[in-house]
């Protein structure tokens, strides 16, 4: 009996030995998992953070075609781009739905979970399943890490072992002029001019911004864009940097500063030429940029063409200037992080407010409304069989083609001001000496017109549309007003709004607008390159589907 009991002694002790030691193996097992983990989430982090400020290496240059030609879904080949064998591990996966383009390597803009839309939970009314991630959702920014980014990235290119300059830079010649988006296309004119004649750089001070119909001065491109952004997509695009004079010497620029509301602003630079003779053939660097508006818009006009023409096939190889454009219209043009916190902020709060009410047969998402009717474009003479000049009519053909509301709420894009002083006569300056306006505020039946237009507006935005189901809000320029705590925003908010507005129609799950504006096309091209295809222009005889999906080019704008 002693024998046994010792033998059974023995065999729980070495079961419980057993125990233990597969608890041990099991505790390191966890452990090394967690620190596994750890290790792999700071090196992604790591490698996306740092990858941020190789602007000029080879490596960016991989990564940017690598992210260009892969995770945008594009199959072009080139011959002056290297062949990829290898994945990087700074690939983000891809979503079949649309593509992440919109997740660049700055660590100011990432992924969390309130950037995941509701949209993609129902197809709205024409099929189209929205994007899981927002392009435009930035989850932080801080104001003073963005202007120590904005200020490295600015800085003009150098050889680093010679310390020479090493960049072939421009400075636009002209200034812009007229609205927003007619600006916006002289701005992509002159960076396809620039890609055409191999210009790396373009000073920011010569990029320079008309606040038409506001306080009609001129500001700086860095304001209102994010400069940071779009410099990391070199050397596809040209970067945009700051004056420097000794490495500039064939121009001289002027800085000036303004007080609004008794802080201390820099206004737009004055540039001058310090050659002697025709700057287009002295001046080396930099060179001029466009010898007259013309040149740029004709680049902008000759692109436009070429795709309409030929409807760019995947398999073609594209040009510089063909890459540069999609890249420009898919996501490197975007609004200065201040500006897109306002769309973030009216976008959570309109959400917040859908939420809290009854979702029954209402659609997820918004719609945005660009209701092109004010005194000037009442009696522009371009294109008038296609004009639509009552908002009752444009609201009526959104009926028809939506009994039901395919969204919770929508945008309502509008110049107030513009309207506003036609029906209270209460006309600024600014609009008393701009000729189109003046012959139209003189017009009877505009006047009538107007005045109409604005009351339907304004019930809309009291009572909603579909019986008072979806609401109607505006954003622009009073928005700005409201919210912004800068001075410069508000002071200038006519154009900001503007902005704002633009992208804000870009975001949206459905845009109505018109053919007759280049605002609403350049709304609709860009979110036919980033597939968004719920996009109508309203037309005397309905709502014609401009991007369809079996589409293969953007809209050619032509009044």
């Amino acid at each position: 009996y002693g024998r046994i009991f010792d033998e059974r002694v023995a065999t729980v002790i070495t079961v419980q030995q057993g125990r233990d030691n597969m608890m041990k193996r099991t505790i390191l097992t966890i452990a090394f998992i967690f620190l596994s983990i750890v290790v792999a989430n700071f090196y992604l982090i790591h490698c996306r953070v740092s990858v941020t400020h190789v602007h000029n290496s080879s490596l960016s240059f991989f990564l940017h075609q690598l992210e260009y030609y892969k995770k945008d879904g594009i199959n072009h080949q080139s011959s002056d781009i290297p062949n990829v064998a290898t994945t990087s591990a700074f690939d983000v996966k891809e979503n079949t739905n649309e593509t992440n383009e919109n997740i660049k390597e700055n660590e100011n803009w990432e992924i969390t979970s309130d950037s995941l839309s509701k949209a993609d939970e129902d197809s709205l009314a024409d099929g189209f399943i929205n994007s899981q991630i927002s392009f435009f959702e930035s989850s932080s920014y801080n104001a003073k890490e963005y202007q120590l980014k904005l200020d490295e990235v600015l800085k003009p290119n150098r050889d680093q072992v010679s310390a020479t300059y090493s960049s072939s830079s421009s400075w636009i010649f002209f200034k812009f002029w007229a609205g927003l988006c007619n600006q916006y296309m002289m701005f992509i004119g002159a960076i396809l001019l620039a890609i055409k004649e191999g210009r790396n750089e373009i000073l920011e001070e010569s990029i320079q911004w008309k606040d038409t119909y506001g306080n009609d001065n001129y500001l700086q491109h860095k304001n209102l864009f994010d400069v940071v952004h779009w410099n990391s997509f070199y050397p596809q695009l040209p970067r945009i940097v700051q004056y420097e004079k000794e490495l500039h010497p064939d121009i001289k620029v002027r800085n000036s500063q303004e007080k609004i509301e008794g802080e201390i602003y820099s206004k737009a630079a004055f540039l001058q030429v310090n050659v002697t003779g025709d700057p287009f053939e002295e001046a080396k660097n930099p060179t001029p940029l466009g010898q007259n508006l013309r040149q740029t818009m004709n680049q902008y006009r000759m692109l436009a063409r070429r795709v309409d023409e030929k409807a760019l096939s995947k398999a073609n190889v594209p040009s510089k200037q063909d890459i540069g454009f999609e890249l420009i219209m898919k996501s490197a043009f975007r609004p200065h992080p201040e500006i897109q916190g306002f769309i973030d902020r009216f976008v959570k709060d309109m959400e917040k407010v859908h939420q809290s009410k009854d979702r029954k047969e209402v659609g997820d998402g918004f719609m945005v409304i660009h209701a092109r009717v004010e005194p000037d474009m009442q009696n522009h003479p371009v294109c008038k069989d296609k004009k639509v000049k009552n908002v009752t009519d444009i609201i009526e053909s959104i009926y028809s083609r939506y009994p039901e509301p395919p969204v919770s709420w929508v945008v309502m894009i509008f110049n107030r001001e513009l309207v506003e002083a036609l029906v209270t006569g209460e006309k600024t300056d600014v609009m008393r000496t701009n000729k189109e306006l003046t012959k139209s505020f003189q017009d009877q039946s505009i006047q009538e017109l107007t005045a109409y237009n604005l009351k339907v507006i304004n019930d809309c935005l009291e009572n909603g549309l579909w019986n008072g189901r979806v609401r109607v809000k505006e954003a622009g320029s009073k928005y700005v007003e409201k919210i912004s705590k800068d001075p410069w925003y508000r002071h200038y908010s006519n154009i900001v709004g503007g902005v704002l507005n633009f992208f804000m129609a870009i975001q949206s799950d459905i845009f109505v607008g018109t053919e007759v504006s280049s605002y609403s096309t350049l709304v609709v091209n860009s979110r036919f390159y980033r597939e968004k295809r719920s996009n109508y222009f309203y037309r005397p005889d309905g709502l014609y589907w401009v991007t369809p999906p079996n589409g293969t080019k953007p809209h050619r704008f032509v009044c």
